[in-house]
């Protein structure tokens, strides 16, 4: 793993969007690795795609914003978090037989319900 570690660090460096903390944090890169079976370029590919992504839907600011429609969305999309797994990881339901779709459409937008999901 670490053989294929340095080299797809060093595919990424000097990359758009791609900054030192990214290269940086080797648990997160090897997800891709993985997730890509460790082709490298493939894996670059996906990393890429990914920082386009949280850039295009402002992912690293979407935390400090408030969203008005928040309260009636929980309202007629029930979900929240319930309890730790055994590893201290939070489990977070959705109960999708309770959403009511016209109600959720009629006060917010399809690019604010994913906003507000990416916020969750």
């Amino acid at each position: 793993e670490g053989e294929y570690l340095a080299e797809f660090q060093e595919e990424l460096a000097g990359k758009p969007r791609v900054r030192k903390e990214h290269l940086e944090d080797e648990k997160k890169l090897l997800r891709f690795l993985r997730a890509r079976n460790f082709k490298v370029d493939r894996a670059a590919e996906m990393y890429l795609k990914h920082l386009e992504w949280r850039e295009e839907w402002g992912v690293d600011d979407i935390l400090f914003q408030e969203f008005p429609e928040r309260d009636q969305l929980l309202e007629y999309f029930p979900q929240g978090y319930h309890m730790c797994d055994k590893q201290g990881r939070p489990i977070y339901i959705q109960y999708l037989g309770g959403i009511n779709v016209h109600k959720v459409l009629s006060f917010a937008t399809e690019e604010t319900i994913v906003k507000l999901f990416i916020q969750e």
